[in-house]
Order: structure tokens, then sequence, then C-alpha cells
């Protein structure tokens, strides 16, 4: 058997992969061809690029469908998928771009199998994600850059953690890629400034490891239909107005819950042992996170937003404590009173508990930029990170997501110390 630190070409990449779920491979694949994007963004004001017409959103969207079913699986993006795999590889075909920029024809291609991954039966997937990465590779002739950044996606997944929240480089891009990047967002801040806003904002996310919320990108991707695809000015107006209805209200957890993958056997116990183990301090635990929930939205809403990115910023974190609070609730309703839980109840759980997880990573990557000091924010990471690992969550999965959003030892110092606030007994069997 292959570990994660052996990969270093498609031969043991397949090996790893056997045995795996499928949003493993396209998350491998996903970030193997985010990685040469800018290649294709900077080429657009090119002269082949112009006389075909072309931009970035082929592949953007692409990228988008990949990245949403990567962090939230859905049988429905399947369609979708094969269309955003077409119009990328008609970029190139309409384009001559084989002949004009062969670097170029290499990311499109990537871009374009990373989408039909979400299409291949099960035994093709491997082999579509090795043929990404070097396609990945050939844009840039740094296969070993390209190859050597595998393993460390690989261990994330085996350690239980998401590669899309972790930075796109372990270290730092290659020279060609930063002045291509670079390239590719003047051509953005070029055009009319609607056109690319939410681009940029997903790409800041995406190479950071900090992604847009993957429901937002859910939506959008579900959202537009083909013939509104090949217009980017139609694309960016419908995107403005998927973005206002989505934050306009808290998402139903039930769409949430439908849209994830069944949990593991093995997990599911843990969560029912675990709730049962702690049916005394997760209520008190619950109503903590609860009431810090509501402080910290309070704060929000009372900020002056100075741009209008900032106030959909404030927008999206409203949302995504909103979302948190629903876990909660339904997660404190399941908290067994006396006996076990039903299987059908743990299953619940365990679902929630991820969906609890997730979310509280997007909200604390989201907001770690934003270093107030704030009780409410600090309460709501301790009494998570409590809750979290008393419904039976492993700590390596819950505590990177709560430091995360703290820069220095002062702010570390102020989660641990933000347990204080916590009721007596409630931090019993977790680790925060």
């Amino acid at each position: 058997m292959v570990t994660a630190s052996e990969i270093g070409d498609r031969h043991q990449l397949k090996k790893w992969l056997k045995p795996r779920p499928r949003e493993d491979g396209i998350a491998i694949a996903h970030r193997a061809a985010l990685r040469v994007l800018p290649l294709w963004g900077a080429r657009m004001h090119d002269a082949w690029a112009r006389e075909g017409d072309l931009t970035s959103l082929p592949l953007l969207r692409c990228q988008l469908v990949s990245g949403t079913t990567a962090l939230a699986p859905t049988a429905a993006t399947k369609a979708i998928a094969s269309e955003a795999a077409n119009r990328a590889n008609a970029s190139v075909l309409t384009s001559n771009a084989v002949a004009y920029a062969s670097a170029a024809a290499y990311v499109a291609y990537a871009n374009a199998d990373c989408a039909s991954l979400i299409t291949l039966d099960t035994t093709d997937v491997a082999n579509a994600v090795a043929n990404v990465i070097d396609a990945a590779a050939y844009a840039t002739g740094f296969v070993d850059a390209f190859w050597g950044q595998i393993p460390q996606d690989a261990r994330l997944l085996d350690a239980g953690h998401q590669p899309l929240y972790s930075p796109l480089w372990s270290g730092d891009d290659p020279d060609e890629l930063q002045h291509a990047e670079a390239g590719m967002l003047r051509i953005w801040a070029s055009d009319p400034p609607d056109r690319w806003a939410f681009w940029q904002r997903w790409w800041a996310g995406a190479k950071s490891g900090r992604p847009i919320d993957p429901q937002l990108q859910l939506a959008i991707v579900q959202g537009i239909d083909n013939a509104t695809w090949q217009d980017p000015d139609a694309t960016a107006a419908r995107i403005r107005e998927i973005e206002a209805a989505f934050y306009d209200k808290p998402q139903d957890t039930d769409n949430l819950l439908e849209a994830m993958p069944q949990g593991a056997p093995a997990q599911i116990g843990q969560t029912r042992r675990a709730m049962v183990q702690h049916r005394r301090e997760l209520p008190p635990t619950f109503d903590a996170v609860l009431g810090f929930i509501a402080l910290e939205v309070e704060r929000l809403r009372g900020r002056n937003a100075r741009s209008q990115d900032e106030a959909d910023e404030i927008a999206r974190q409203i949302l995504s404590l909103a979302t948190i609070g629903q876990a909660v609730a339904e997660l404190q309703a399941l908290v067994p009173a006396t006996g076990t839980m039903t299987g059908a109840e743990a299953e619940q759980a365990e679902k929630l508990g991820r969906l609890y997880l997730r979310t509280f990573r997007e909200w604390a990557h989201n907001s770690a930029a934003e270093l107030v000091d704030s009780t409410a924010r600090f309460g709501l990471v301790g009494a998570s990170t409590t809750a979290l690992t008393a419904i039976g969550l492993p700590a390596s999965l819950v505590m990177p997501c709560a430091l995360a959003m703290f820069a220095s030892k002062d702010m570390i110092a102020k989660l641990k110390s933000a347990k204080d606030l916590l009721p007596n007994g409630s931090d019993k069997g977790g680790s925060a």
C-alpha cells in the first residue's frame, strides 16, 4: 500500500487513490489545475485570445464546479460539469491555442479534465486525476514542483483535513506563476469593476485556503444557465443576484445535510458514544455557543461598513453564524436525556457535527483577518472547540480551525482563557 508521503508519480498516486472516495481525487486534481489557472488568465489580452473572443470564464466555471464538488458533493452537478468541461475544451479548439500558446492549452485541458472527473466512472477517476496533474506540470515544465505538492495534499486528506482549506502552495509558488497571477489580476482590474469582482474574491480565497462558502459556490454553479455563462457581464450580474438572495436568509440545514455524503460507520458510532457520555455537559455548552453567536451577530450588525466588499463580508459572517446556530440547535435536541441514541439519530447528529465543523472552519478562516478584541468571538471559538470535541470529532480536526484565527501567542492565550466563560464542567472530555 502506498502512503501519502510516497506519492511521486502517477503510478503511486493511482495506487493511493484506489481505495479512497471520488471527492479526494477531485480535491487533488482541483488544486493542481488551480495552480496553473493564472497562465490562462494572463493571456486573455493576447491576440489569439482576442481573435477567439476568449475570456477566463470557461476555466473559472470548471474550477467552481470541481471545487464545489470537493467541498459539497452533490449528484446534481454532473450535467453542469460535463457542459463546463466541453466549453473549456472548445476554448482551446476555437482559438487554436495549441499552435499559439501550448502552455495555455495544457492549462485549459487540465481544467476541463478536472471538471470531467465528476462524470467519470469510479474506476477511471485515479487515471484522470493523474492526467490533470501531468497537464498542469507540462504547462510550466516544472514537473517536480507540481508533483511535489501532491504528497502534502494527500497527507491532509489522510489526517481528515480538506486540502482546499490550506494554502494552494506549501511554499512559494514558482516565479513564472507569480508573474502570471499578477498579469491575470491586472487584466481583471482593467475591465469594468463589476465584471470580475466575484472572481477576484474567489481567487484570493482559493489561493489562501479560505474559500468562499461552498454552498454559495454551489448556488452559483446551479443557478446560472449555459447561455449566461457565455457572457462575463451577464454572469457577473447573475452572481450578484444569487449572492444577494443567498445572504438574505439563513440556509436550510436540511438542504445542506442532504448534499453531504453519508458518514463513516466508525464516526457515527463515535458520535453516538460521545453524545451519550457527555449528555450533561453538552446542553449548557450548546447554550453558551448560541449565546456567543447572538452577541457576535449583534456586534457585526452594529458595524459601519466602509465599502461594499466589507458589507458583503459582514453578511457572509452573519450567514455562517446563523448556519452554526441552526446546526447547534438541532444537535441540542438530539442529546439523549437517558439511555442511548437510535441509529437514525446518531447518523443525523454525525452529519450535523460535520456541518458545524465545516461552517465553523469557514467562519474562522474568513474572519481571521479581523483581529478585534471581541469577547463574543473568543468565547464562540472556545465554546465551539469544546462542543465539537464533546460530540466525538477529533481534536486534530477542530483545533487547527480555531487556532487559524489567531496570529500571536497573546491571542492564543485569549482563546484558552475563553473556556473560563463556559458553564462549570462543560469542557469535560473536550479539548480546546
